[in-house]
């Protein structure tokens, strides 16, 4: 073979060879490439959720030597904001922790990036996730925005000790709405002046989503209309307005207390308060207060009660969202990022279902057997158990929570302070979520 001919037949094998392992470099999944660079990532929470992303991201970079997130954590009322005035300027941070809640405001290729092609290419890693829990990543339009990291549902926290100290017993969880005003009322009668054995739940939200799910309505029609009735928002002042006004629960007076997300503030968490509207995942955290408070005591978690049309109970996510203004290296590193947190062991055992349930089933079963675990975190595990078979998720259109929310918590006050009938109101409340969600 003449000397051209093995110069052009090296050039042709090393051309075929670094073909191959171009084409083999993309074709390996996010968490197999080498990745270099830096992502912003965003997230909401308390300083021990603070603590515990830190450790992961951590572990994260080290696993990674050339990768680095910038860390943008926040509150979470003013999360949103933020992400709003971020992503109307197209300089959202790369990886975005996303709520199913607030994803109809975001879920727009233009803010986030549609995920379904990094799923089905195995970019993304939802190995041990339920479809179903996937699914509430989804917006309106069907493509999937986030992936779902940890289920979050509301219960009732109760005071346990309290409750067997007047001679009863906790309530199965086959109680109604009925049921609930009459163990109120009866324990009431056993608790001593400055102690109410409930909260007022007029204007808690998560407790309202349950009272509307368990008569057959919904907050919002998938086409974005209001799906709530005024006869049922009317019943539900007048149901919370009967125990106000018989001092079964908290004065008006009272009531931005048990609205108020300081923990250390709350009067279930002083004792005042046998029964309280709050989400799961803060039994621990209550527990803590009030072991300072009033020693010895012990809170536990419990379902709402049922509905004429059965449970209410409210279930949704949190997850991890791209922005789209990501390129394709970052994306790439998000997506390692997303995987890290969802699948490695080790970043499991150090979340431990701090912002729900967490939705690889392998962890949530070594973390509800764990005898390491918390009360609170077995708890909240198994509760979830018995919720999440037969929970609804509340879809709300744009900006229809944070409306929802806002409107029903001037309604009721209205109400409470005497400037307002329950009809009013529930007029009022109805127009406002209208104006605030009109396109």
């Amino acid at each position: 073979m003449p000397a051209t001919a093995h110069v052009r037949s090296r050039r042709l094998c090393f051309v075929i060879f670094a073909s191959a392992l171009l084409i083999g470099a993309t074709m390996l999944p996010a968490s197999a490439q080498k990745l270099s660079g830096n992502i912003r990532f965003t997230w909401w929470g308390s300083t021990t959720r603070n603590d515990k992303t830190e450790r992961i991201i951590k572990l994260f970079e080290a696993a990674n030597p050339g990768v680095t997130v910038t860390r943008e954590p926040g509150e979470f009322n003013s999360y949103w904001d933020k992400l709003t005035v971020q992503s109307a300027s197209g300089n959202q941070p790369c990886s975005i922790t996303m709520q199913s809640r607030y994803l109809a405001q975001y879920a727009d290729p233009a803010i986030l990036k549609p995920l379904d092609d990094l799923v089905k290419a195995g970019t993304l890693d939802v190995r041990g996730v339920a479809p179903a829990v996937v699914d509430s990543g989804r917006g309106p339009d069907g493509k999937l925005y986030f992936i779902p990291s940890g289920v979050f549902y509301f219960t009732v926290l109760m005071n346990k000790t309290e409750i067997e100290k007047a001679g009863l017993q906790l309530p199965d969880d086959n109680w109604t709405w009925d049921d609930y005003a009459s163990f109120a009322r009866k324990l009431a009668a056993k608790l001593p002046s400055g102690t109410y054995a409930t909260g007022n739940f007029g204007e808690a939200f998560d407790a309202f989503t349950n009272w509307v799910q368990g008569r057959g309505e919904v907050l919002f029609k998938p086409d974005g209309t209001i799906g709530v009735s005024k006869a049922t928002i009317v019943d539900y002042f007048k149901y919370w307005e009967a125990l106000r006004k018989d001092g079964i629960t908290q004065p008006a007076d009272k009531m931005a207390e048990i609205a108020n997300n300081i923990i250390d503030d709350t009067l279930l968490a002083k004792g005042r308060i046998v029964m309280d509207a709050r989400p799961a995942n803060q039994l621990d955290a209550h527990q803590k207060v009030l072991n300072n408070a009033m020693p010895g005591q012990e809170l536990v978690l419990h379902t709402y009660p049922l509905g004429p049309k059965g449970t209410g109970n409210d279930i949704g996510s949190n997850g991890f969202a791209i922005g789209a203004s990501c390129d394709a290296a970052s994306t790439r590193i998000a997506a390692a990022w997303s995987n890290f947190f969802l699948q490695d062991a080790q970043a499991a055992a150090i979340y431990l279902s701090d912002n729900g349930v967490v939705t690889v089933d392998k962890f949530r079963q070594d973390q509800g057997s764990n005898p390491k675990a918390t009360p609170g975190q077995r708890q909240l595990i198994s509760l979830y158990d018995r919720v999440a078979p037969t929970a609804k998720a509340a879809y709300f259109r744009a900006r229809g929570y944070a409306a929802m929310q806002q409107s029903l918590t001037s309604a009721y006050q209205s109400v409470a302070f005497g400037r307002s009938l329950p009809e009013d109101a529930a007029d009022a409340l109805l127009r406002q979520v209208a104006r605030q969600t009109k396109d």
